[in-house]
């Protein structure tokens, strides 16, 4: 794992091992630091990183004082003494996290807050929350002109911060949950790594302790979460943010490969794919371009609007997604994926043909 992965971890380990009164040799710091990092999954770092993480706390924007005079007698490997650096702040109750605003930074951050009105129904934000309160940030709602549109049942606030918390202190954990046509709870234990909103949905992204298999959670079908401090946490191995790259939504098939998807817009719906893309790989075919040329000459009927092309998996946010347009999209190559859309759009005519 890059060390620079874990830099806020190891600035946080030495942040309270600098507030001892005494302080500690370079070479104490390093293995105090490593123990407390691989407690935590880390991989361990030599003693020029913690070095330089010591010169990183005291500039911007930390501005640490850190002391570096005082001395101690050891013995080193042929049983000779001879003195060692030994390293503290200053002032042994000064933290790096404890940054006083000046007035001029508190009266930037009131602006900053005042339009977005109150935090709590948002998880995960109790502490701006208490910010707003400690800055006496006017939150009268006449005033608020950003709104958040907060699904509290896909949410589930009772797990969330739980789940956050396992998740910023490497912690495994036994979840319980169940699926939506049966209430029967499952158990399973779990490495968390990200929790994920998609559609007003939040969901957890975890792998198995078993298995290693990376899972997905909907929170709102999770019933309780509790941490398993006996068991060793396993950091991911992949950067996991990447599989989300290749899919609209949460749904990722392993093995599954990536596919060009054609499809056409009409005018009106072109409107709203331009300024909001399905996916990010989302191209309008140029005019007059080779690939348009030929989708115009196999479709003639399609005189207007806009060719597009797609290059991702294919999953049921997709597939929802596109629905979504109506008539407004036709999807026309590949042709499994178009064959799957007309028989949901002939499974909907059906439906209301029954009730006629």
């Amino acid at each position: 794992m890059p060390q620079n992965k874990n830099a806020i971890t190891r600035y946080i380990i030495l942040d309270r091992l600098l507030q001892h009164k005494f302080g500690h040799t370079i070479k104490e710091l390093t293995e105090l630091c490593n123990n407390e990092l691989g407690d935590k999954g880390y991989e361990s770092v030599t003693k020029r990183c913690i070095e330089k993480d010591l010169i990183a706390m005291e500039e911007e924007p930390f501005y640490a004082e850190i002391v570096r005079t005082g001395k101690t007698p050891i013995e080193d490997k042929n049983g000779k003494s001879r003195m060692v650096q030994l390293v503290r702040y200053s002032n042994p109750y000064f933290s790096i996290f404890n940054h006083e605003l000046n007035d001029d930074e508190k009266a930037l951050l009131r602006k900053a807050l005042e339009p977005f009105g109150k935090f709590e129904d948002i998880p995960g934000f109790e502490q701006i929350e208490q910010l707003i309160a400690s800055l006496n940030v006017d939150v009268d709602e006449s005033k608020k002109f950003v709104y958040y549109s907060v699904n509290e049942k896909g949410t589930n606030t009772k797990v969330f911060g739980k789940l956050y918390s396992a998740i910023s202190e490497r912690k495994v954990i036994n979840l319980t949950y169940h699926k939506f046509d049966d209430p029967t709870p499952h158990s399973v234990l779990l490495h968390p790594y990200i929790l994920k909103e998609w559609n007003r949905r939040w969901y957890l992204i975890a792998a198995a302790a078993d298995s290693g298999k990376i899972l997905t959670f909907a929170l709102d079908r999770t019933d309780e979460v509790e941490t398993c401090d006996d068991m060793k946490y396993k950091p991911a191995s992949d950067d996991l943010m990447e599989r989300y790259e290749d899919i609209v939504g949460i749904t990722y098939y392993e093995g599954k490969s990536i596919e060009t998807i054609y499809f056409w817009a009409s005018d009106s719906s072109t409107h709203y794919l331009l300024t909001k893309p399905i996916h990010g790989t989302q191209t309008t075919l140029k005019e007059g371009g080779e690939e348009e040329v030929t989708l115009r000459k196999s479709y003639p009927n399609l005189k207007d609007g806009n060719f597009f092309r797609l290059k991702c998996m294919i999953n049921y946010e997709l597939m929802r997604e596109i629905l979504s347009y109506g008539q407004g999209i036709i999807v026309l190559s590949p042709d499994t994926f178009r064959e799957e859309i007309v028989k949901h759009i002939t499974s909907i005519q059906e439906n209301y043909n029954k009730t006629n």
